[in-house]
């Protein structure tokens, strides 16, 4: 008698499809137990055990909001994994996560904590916090928004209820005043009188916590510079580019940086703000950055130091010129908010005491001491040029009629970058940092931290009194290379 093959299959069949639904259910339900966080989110939430304020400013795509709805799942359950070394909240907390309109956070905040019952009934409890810790009937809805939520109770593991409540920037200020808050997300950069009314929330709060993610596409706001430049104790910053996140595949990430404007990529890819019309060099980090490598011998050689005051730090840069391919190589930097002058002079000369200074005209100047500051460098060991700079002279003038405009230092530089004839060493994150920073305002230089960048601009228009490395022979000082033959003298 033949067997019914089907008869006992179909069965069997529906018993695994019926397995395989389940386990993907409860999968979907239970996302908070697969989470592992990349190197960079790991840092972000190890930060705040320490710190009370942690800003991921971050490229787009790499995870950020991610990174923060897992962190709020975790606070408000009480359920922490074996890895996690952040802070500990072992009691119900109340939650803000607030993002720029009340439909965007609709739309992202709360389907990546909750799900989307509007789009899907059955989605409820499919976010970051288990369904399990959710109840639907005790949601409070956000009147005249569809589909959105105003407060969730989320069930805490020690017994009672944590509370997230949705909030957004639109709403203004008022709508951000009410009593302490344990944790306040801020998903997209806030305006900066909501960032401090959040920050006044949490000032009875000993154990609060405020973690900000946002891609700084409006530039440097007063956020993103406090952050990047002012940075105070129990603030972090953590940064993160499309090579800190391995979701984005090569071929991803070249089809994403097609489609974005020249002067948006580093923003977008790096999470570097940027300026618009008034950054002043609006080139590709990538173009002008190059490994660092052993200067040859005859590469001639000079630094720019841009003296410091009460109110801005003393910088240095040293650069290498190939005269054969007219190319200028920024290969080291120094930047220090030290007052004193031996400090700054000792670090110069134990980088490099070989290599001619050329330095600013204000440092021809006085101090309350009576010496002036250039004579001052001389004095500590630092080999300075015989006078202060000036940009090269016209044809058929003399050394030193050339002034100390700074544009057409500026010019050169841009020009340099443009046609490939300026590099700079990939590891000198704080040249990067303060070229990203690098603008105009009204069509006036912005001089606040660009240090770096003067220094670099007195190197590079000083470059024809740079010389190639010293050596010597018999006690006989021996150069290579152009050199001024009155520095030559007077060093």
């Amino acid at each position: 008698m033949p067997v019914d093959y089907e008869k006992y299959t179909r069965p069997r069949l529906k018993k695994i499809f019926d397995l395989k639904q389940r386990l993907a259910r409860y999968d979907a339900e239970n996302q908070m137990d697969a989470y592992r966080p990349y190197d960079w989110q790991l840092r972000s939430h190890k930060a705040g055990l320490t710190h009370g304020q942690v800003l991921d400013m971050c490229a787009n795509q790499v995870g950020k909001t991610e990174g923060v709805r897992f962190e709020m799942a975790y606070h408000a359950t009480g359920r922490y994994p074996k890895w996690w070394e952040g802070r500990v909240f072992k009691k119900p907390v109340l939650i803000w996560a607030c993002g720029v309109s009340n439909e965007l956070v609709r739309d992202v905040l709360q389907d990546k904590l909750f799900g989307d019952p509007a789009t899907h009934p059955d989605s409820f409890g499919t976010g970051s916090v288990p369904k399990k810790y959710l109840d639907v009937s005790k949601i409070v809805k956000k009147p005249q928004v569809p589909n959105a939520f105003s407060q969730v109770p989320v069930k805490h593991i020690s017994g009672g209820f944590s509370t997230i409540i949705l909030k957004s920037y639109e709403s203004k200020k008022k709508a951000f005043m009410s009593k302490a808050v344990d944790i306040i997300v801020l998903d997209e950069e806030p305006p900066m009188d909501i960032m401090s009314s959040c920050l006044v929330r949490q000032v009875n709060k000993q154990n609060s916590l405020l973690k900000m993610t946002f891609t700084p596409e409006n530039g440097m706001t007063e956020v993103v510079s406090q952050f990047m430049n002012d940075i105070q104790p129990g603030q972090f910053l953590t940064t993160a580019t499309w090579d800190d996140a391995p979701h984005l595949t090569p071929e991803k990430k070249e089809q994403i940086l097609k489609a974005i404007p020249l002067w948006e990529r580093d923003m977008r890819s790096k999470g570097i703000p940027v300026f618009g019309d008034g950054l002043v060099f609006p080139i590709s980090d990538d173009d002008i950055a190059i490994d660092a490598f052993k200067i040859p011998d005859h590469f001639r050689r000079i630094a720019g130091l841009d003296i410091g005051g009460w109110n801005h730090p003393t910088a240095c840069t040293w650069v290498a010129y190939d005269e054969d391919a007219d190319i200028v190589y920024i290969t080291d930097t120094y930047r220090s908010d030290s007052k004193l002058l031996s400090s700054h002079a000792s670090s110069i000369r134990q980088r490099d005491n070989n290599t001619l200074v050329a330095y600013p005209h204000d440092a021809e100047k006085t101090d309350r001491g009576g010496e002036k500051v250039a004579q001052q460098y001389r004095d500590e060991g630092v080999n300075m040029m015989h006078t202060h700079f000036t940009n090269p002279p016209a044809e058929g003038e003399m050394e030193g009629k050339g002034g100390n405009a700074v544009a057409p230092g500026l010019v050169e530089m841009f020009n340099r970058m443009v046609t490939g004839r300026l590099k700079v060493f990939r590891h000198l994150n704080d040249w990067f940092k303060e070229k990203a920073m690098y603008h105009t305002k009204d069509g006036n230089l912005v001089r606040k931290n660009e240090d770096i960048m003067s220094a670099s601009r007195y190197a590079v228009m000083s470059i024809r009194h740079a010389r190639a490395k010293v050596s010597f022979r018999n006690n006989v000082r021996v150069m290579r290379g152009a050199v001024d033959p009155l520095d030559f003298l007077m060093n």
